[in-house]
């Protein structure tokens, strides 16, 4: 079979708490899926950052391009209690029925992958995450959360469609 360069729909987004022991490289288990809101999942290399120096004195000029890290967006549909803790912060009450807030932003990592319909799958072993509420009250209206997620130490595009720590039975 011939290996499908086009990427197309997001069949699972899943997330973990990055590997402690070494966040370059991806958890073993612990992922939990996401429900993505349709047309919503994206992944969008940077331009790179371009330093340019010249001499005043000759021609000379050196061009100093920097990686800049891509970017993962999307938007979880109907976010659970615990999907708004893993993503914004905040806490649960003991029964798990009242989220609170967090009072500040807070610095949130995690290990994510996406398994798209066709193509190769995109593992971002420690992405540094912002993420916000989009809530519609209308009859129509649905709650969103939405979510950017900046890679810290690059990604992987891979053949390989499974999640860390499943088993297929």
């Amino acid at each position: 079979m011939a290996t499908i360069n086009a990427t197309m729909g997001i069949k699972r987004l899943c997330y973990a708490p990055v590997n402690t022991s070494d966040p370059k490289t991806m958890p073993a288990s612990g992922f939990k899926d996401v429900d993505v809101y349709q047309d919503t999942g994206s992944f969008q290399d940077n331009d790179p950052e371009t330093t340019e120096h010249v001499s005043e004195t000759s021609s000379k000029k050196i061009i100093l391009n920097k990686k800049v890290a891509g970017t993962l967006a999307f938007s979880i549909m109907d976010p659970t209690f615990e999907e708004l803790v893993a993503f914004q912060g905040g806490t649960l009450d003991a029964d798990k029925n009242t989220y609170s807030e967090p009072t500040s932003v807070k610095n949130i990592a995690l290990a994510l992958i996406v398994i798209p319909e066709d193509g190769k799958a995109l593992r971002i072993p420690s992405a540094n995450i912002v993420a916000k509420k989009n809530t519609t009250y209308s009859a129509t209206g649905i709650t969103l959360l939405e979510v950017t997620a900046t890679p810290e130490y690059g990604t992987l595009l891979t053949t390989d469609v499974t999640i860390p720590g499943e088993t297929n039975s």
